[in-house]
């Protein structure tokens, strides 16, 4: 098996990581396993994309056990990952060494998973697409092997779908791991999401600047209207094969989502397909869209995002 590398999807949730964790994990030598921080720290009820739990999962039971067997406790296979990728732990991930201390166990763990995902599946690249930056940050500056897809979405569309989600689900918003329904909070919500956009992606910008050579930004309405090209680009960054995806995607079959133990939910379902097209979406209230021109215009500026947009009328 040929030298690989660990390839971390960093972006903001909702721009559309899963589906492009999916994409990757269609490519030969190449193993996703989804929003790997989050679904490790769910624990063992956690649902992997092949429709059985973590500890039901051969794949994931197999890299436990292997874990275990290297003398980490399950507290530490679950944990020490998510306390690091917490925006608090910025600070010390800049400054501290991973000769010592708790990062020099998490960067032993991190390597000791990527060595037994990839002996499990054949394969000798791994995809994470847990889009914490903090996390991007540890990568970057401590496991040579990192690659990273600074995955972008106009801030509109992130929005959009939050906003979609709350009205659906009862105010429903999730911040650091716990869930809200109150409804009654949906401007505070708006105005955390627009703010932790800017933030979140100014935070990859600096890890770009970090290690220039070990970062790629993906445009998620790029991925959208024109796959192959974009697919091919990325597959060149990350010397990979995507032939093999792109003609799946050319000419509409399944894709293979593989053992995907964290992300959007639509992962859990066998038959996903990816449809190139434009990128549209309804139009959201005026006073959404000055929160969001308010908390994003410097990036979207520099993104290159439209004032306006091909929109839908609800």
């Amino acid at each position: 098996m040929k030298k690989g590398n660990i390839i971390y999807i960093c972006g903001r949730a909702h721009s559309g990581s899963t589906i492009l964790d999916i994409v990757l994990n269609n490519c030969p030598d190449v193993i996703s396993v989804g929003q790997m921080v989050s679904g490790l720290k769910d624990g063992p009820s956690r649902l992997c994309s092949c429709g059985k739990r973590r500890d039901s999962c051969e794949f994931w039971v197999g890299i436990i056990d292997d874990m275990i067997s290297l003398g980490y406790s399950i507290q530490e296979i679950e944990t020490l990952a998510y306390e690091q990728a917490n925006l608090v732990s910025q600070p010390q991930t800049w400054l501290s060494s991973a000769t010592k201390n708790r990062l020099a166990l998490l960067r032993n763990l991190t390597l000791d998973i990527y060595v037994s995902a990839t002996r499990r599946s054949g394969s000798a690249n791994l995809v994470d697409s847990s889009k914490e930056p903090t996390r991007a940050l540890f990568l970057a500056r401590h496991i040579e092997q990192t690659r990273i897809l600074h995955l972008v979405r106009d801030p509109r569309s992130v929005v959009y779908s939050h906003v979609w989600r709350m009205d659906k689900e009862n105010g429903y918003f999730q911040m650091r791991n716990r869930k809200f329904y109150m409804p009654s909070l949906k401007p505070i919500f708006v105005v955390l999401v627009a703010a932790g956009w800017t933030v979140g992606n100014f935070l990859c910008e600096a890890v770009k600047i970090l290690r220039p050579e070990v970062v790629l930004r993906v445009y998620y309405e790029t991925l959208c209207s024109d796959p192959d090209r974009e697919i091919r680009r990325i597959g060149k960054f990350l010397d990979i094969d995507t032939t093999a995806v792109r003609q799946k995607i050319a000419t509409g079959q399944t894709l293979n989502t593989g053992h995907l133990i964290g992300g959007n939910d639509f992962r859990l379902n066998q038959n996903v397909t990816f449809s190139a097209g434009r990128v549209e979406d309804k139009i959201l209230p005026i006073w959404i869209n000055m929160v969001i021109f308010t908390f994003c215009a410097p990036l979207m500026v520099m993104y290159g995002y439209k004032w306006i947009r091909n929109i839908k009328k609800i």
